[in-house]
């Protein structure tokens, strides 16, 4: 009978483990570990494999949106069919700018566009022009003046009497809108062209967007101030401190080229202005088509030199350039000043 000798003693016995089955079991665990982890990390999404989370819901945070605020736009007046204006053929010479055709004409320049359904202020040498002359003067029409235009109970001269006015006397201040003429704000407000004239003191019908313009209303109009006699013994009281600056320069249709000639627009002053009375120069003019009108504050001196941020940049035909000037007081502390004097002649000038 054999005897076994412990495994300790030094025997060595068949039923030992072999290392490759060792190497192979270990490789297996790895393979197993790694496939885990693939599947866990997201990897096994492409081949449909793994586990699907179930996404944490995204909380949603409400936002109050922000107030707007909307202007509220006035809407233009309408005006009147009157009768209709007659027209006169222009052909455009070397020199000629829209601005100078029109105050030949004495209309606007927007008149003028329409008349020919130009979108610009661009004009050719031989190219023929319909003028549309200023029509005649409409009869006075009972029409309330838009609301929104309050009259101002202010009056060149005592209004007559008369029994139940269909409007109230007075005057309103308008500005100028795109397509507006003497004729057609007369109309629309109840007044006649020679009345506008008197109480803005025009000397014609050019009038230019963005200009203020004093229009009487009601039953009656200024009366033009008429050359005082021997015996005249009441005198008209101006609505205005000061009158009308004179223009110096440029002489009108005057040309300017290039950003090395800029315009200095010049003036004399009528009197000495007072420490809160200033000068105000209005500038309109037309680039891309688009008006743009510019005021610009003058507390010292009697003249302003254009700066080229308003340089519309060289232009074949020039880019065409009206201005005018006028007297406003602002009191100390007051947000808007007042006109003190009537406003000058209008000017002209390109700019190429």
């Amino acid at each position: 009978m054999v005897q076994r000798v412990p495994a300790h003693l030094g025997e060595t016995t068949s039923e030992s483990v072999s290392p490759w089955i060792m190497v192979a079991g270990v490789a297996l665990l790895i393979l197993v570990v790694c496939a885990v982890l693939f599947v866990l990390l997201g990897g096994g999404a492409r081949f449909g494999i793994g586990v699907s989370a179930t996404a944490t819901p995204t909380r949603t945070r409400t936002t109050t949106p922000a107030l707007t605020i909307l202007p509220i736009t006035l809407a233009t007046p309408t005006p009147s069919v009157g009768p209709t204006a007659a027209t006169v053929k222009y052909k455009v010479k070397s020199g000629d700018t829209l601005s100078g055709i029109a105050a030949k004409y004495k209309v606007s320049v927007q008149a003028i566009m329409t008349a020919n359904g130009l979108k610009d202020d661009n004009i050719r040498i031989g190219d023929d022009l319909i003028i549309p002359l200023p029509t005649p003067t409409p009869a006075p029409t009972t029409n309330s003046p838009p609301t929104g235009a309050t009259p101002t109970p202010i009056s060149f001269q005592s209004p007559p009497t008369s029994a139940s006015p269909a409007v109230t006397p007075g005057v309103i201040h308008y500005s100028v809108k795109r397509g507006d003429t003497l004729s057609s704000i007369a109309s629309t407000f109840g007044s006649t062209i020679d009345g506008i004239r008197a109480a803005n003191q025009l000397d014609s019908d050019f009038i230019s967007i963005g200009q203020d313009l004093i229009v009487p209303v009601g039953s009656w109009t200024p009366t033009p101030t008429i050359a005082p006699t021997i015996n005249a013994t009441a005198t008209p009281t101006s609505p205005y401190s000061y009158a009308a600056p004179d223009l110096l320069s440029p002489q009108d249709a005057k040309q300017f080229r290039g950003s090395q000639d800029v315009p200095q627009l010049m003036w004399t002053s009528p009197s000495t202005l007072k420490p809160n009375e200033y000068y105000v120069v209005h500038i309109d003019y037309t680039t891309n088509g688009k008006p743009q009108s510019i005021f610009k504050e003058v507390k010292q001196g009697t003249s302003l030199r254009l700066d080229l941020s308003i340089y519309p940049g060289a232009n074949a035909n020039g880019t065409p350039f009206s201005w005018y000037v006028v007297i406003v007081s602002q009191p100390t502390g007051a947000k808007n000043a007042i006109a003190t004097s009537p406003a000058s002649v209008t000017r002209t000038f390109v700019w190429y």
